[in-house]
C-alpha cells in the first residue's frame, strides 16, 4: 500500500505545477492515468473489505453451535469458565462490529482487533472441547 501515497503525492505535484499556458498532452495523460490507478486501488480495496468482513460474519456465525456447546460444557465444569466464554464471545461479537462500522483509516486495526478476538475465543472453545 505504499504506492498508493506515493500515486497521491505525485498527482498533487503534478497538479501543483504552476501552469505556463496550457498543460502537455502528455501531463494530461498521466494526470489520467493516475486518476485510473486510484480508482482501481480504491475499487480493489472496498471490494476486498467487503469480502473479509462478509466472510468473518459467516465464520462468526458458524461458531453459534460450537459456542452452545463450549457453555454447556462450561457450565458444567463450573468455575470461571462459562465467565470467559461469554466475555471471549462478546468481545468478539464487539469487535465484528467495530470493524464493520470502522472507517477506512481505522479498518487495518480494527480487522485485526477482530482476528485476535476470534482466535482467543476459538482456543477457549477448543479447549473445551477436549
Amino acid at each position: 500500500m505504499r504506492t498508493l501515497p506515493l500515486l497521491l503525492a505525485l498527482l498533487a505535484l503534478l497538479l501543483s505545477v504552476p501552469a505556463c499556458g496550457e498543460p502537455s498532452e502528455e501531463l494530461k495523460t498521466v494526470g489520467d492515468k493516475l486518476g485510473d490507478t486510484w480508482d482501481a486501488v480504491k475499487d480493489y480495496g472496498v471490494k476486498k473489505r467487503k469480502d473479509f468482513e462478509a466472510w468473518s460474519s459467516k465464520a462468526f456465525e458458524g461458531f453459534d453451535e460450537k459456542y452452545e456447546a463450549a457453555k454447556k460444557k462450561a457450565a458444567e465444569m463450573g468455575g470461571d469458565a462459562s465467565k470467559v466464554l461469554d466475555e471471549q464471545w462478546a468481545v468478539a461479537k464487539e469487535k465484528l462490529a467495530a470493524m464493520k462500522n470502522a472507517s477506512a483509516d481505522g479498518w487495518d486495526k480494527a480487522k485485526a482487533e477482530f482476528v485476535e478476538a476470534m482466535d482467543a475465543l476459538k482456543k477457549t472453545i477448543e479447549k473445551d472441547d477436549k
